[in-house]
């Protein structure tokens, strides 16, 4: 909850939990508040724990549902809208 300091920078995390546990890997999902460059590959690295791969499932109110491996979707003029008035 108090984060760490990985080269002068300081890292948190809001929530984690372990998905899948296997011999060889540990499968977590990591929920930021504000996710900065490789935080998470930082954050995971500096513990000792190395991220072999990441994958990320929503940005905001958009998600993957609905989408193959590989697929990718054009955003509505709605969800474009939605993005804007975030900045």
């Amino acid at each position: 909850k108090k984060g760490i300091t990985h080269n002068n920078q300081r890292l948190t995390i809001d929530k984690i939990h372990t998905v899948r546990v296997t011999k060889s890997n540990s499968w977590v999902s990591v929920i930021l508040h504000e996710g900065k460059n490789k935080e998470i590959k930082k954050f995971f690295e500096t513990i000792g724990h190395p991220v072999l791969k990441l994958k990320r499932v929503k940005f905001f109110f958009l998600t993957l549902e609905g989408l193959e491996q590989g697929e990718y979707r054009f955003l509505t003029k709605e969800e474009v809208k939605k993005l804007k008035n975030l900045l």
